[in-house]
């Protein structure tokens, strides 16, 4: 039975009669069991894909889980999630892109995040990234309001990418006891 309630939540898009309409349509329709969406590596995903999905997900809520590793992803295709995520309120987890997203798509990627207010997990693992991009998510997690875990494991992200996160984590930290002192202050 658990099986079954888990299919209706679900879908994991790797069979070849599968296609993006099908799940774009669910999306664009706000089908409330459809939560979460796992894109399977040896499905290919093209922009024409992303640009469909993407325009569905900024209308939609009821997704939470986008998983889709694995998948090399052309600069449009990162702006197109750049894009949804400025406008989509409902997805909380995160995964995208293979070793070569890199610093120059997590880079396109954080402008979008600046904007996001719902996501609480981005997974960042095996993305072929390096201090250099670490200084671009750590200005967005220093003032993202939900955004609490980040996987960032098989990344080479060596002592400053680590030191670029920290910085903006004491700043953030910082700025959090202030504004409670001051709230305490006021009262």
């Amino acid at each position: 039975a658990s099986h079954d309630a888990r299919a209706s939540n679900s879908m994991a898009w790797g069979k070849k009669s599968s296609g993006a309409a099908e799940w774009c349509q669910r999306l664009d329709k706000g089908d409330p069991t459809f939560t979460s969406l796992h894109v399977l590596s040896f499905r290919t995903l093209d922009d024409k894909d992303v640009e469909a999905l993407c325009q569905a997900l900024s209308r939609n809520a009821s997704l939470k889980e986008l998983s889709a590793p694995g998948h090399r992803l052309s600069s449009p295709s990162v702006q197109q999630f750049a894009t949804m995520l400025t406008l989509n309120r409902g997805l909380t987890r995160l995964c995208i892109g293979d070793s070569s997203f890199g610093d120059q798509g997590l880079a396109v990627l954080c402008t979008g995040l600046r904007s996001n207010t719902t996501l609480v997990e981005l997974d960042l693992e095996n993305k072929g990234l390096s201090a250099a991009g670490m200084a671009h998510l750590g200005a967005v997690l220093r003032h993202h309001p939900t955004l609490a875990t980040v996987v960032l494991s098989r990344n080479a992200l060596g002592c400053d990418g680590v030191r670029h996160l920290l910085d903006h984590a004491v700043v953030r930290e910082t700025e959090k006891r202030q504004d409670k002192q001051q709230e305490k202050e006021e009262e």
